[in-house]
């Protein structure tokens, strides 16, 4: 899908409930393949008011 530019608001305003879906794995295999699928919801690109740009994770 690759990178996604949000504005400042935007990331400033998200929620942390998607932090709170983790649940407990039996394996290791099980818990790369969950993160894999959520690491486009949990990593962003946008305007940082500090240095103008930003990686940022929710």
């Amino acid at each position: 899908m690759g990178p996604r530019r949000h504005s400042l608001e935007a990331i400033d305003c998200l929620s942390s409930q998607l932090a709170k879906d983790v649940k407990a794995f039996s394996t290791l295999k099980e818990r790369l393949i969950h993160l894999q699928m959520m690491e486009n919801q949990r990593v962003c690109f946008g305007k940082s008011g500090i240095h103008g740009w930003g990686l940022f994770a929710r």
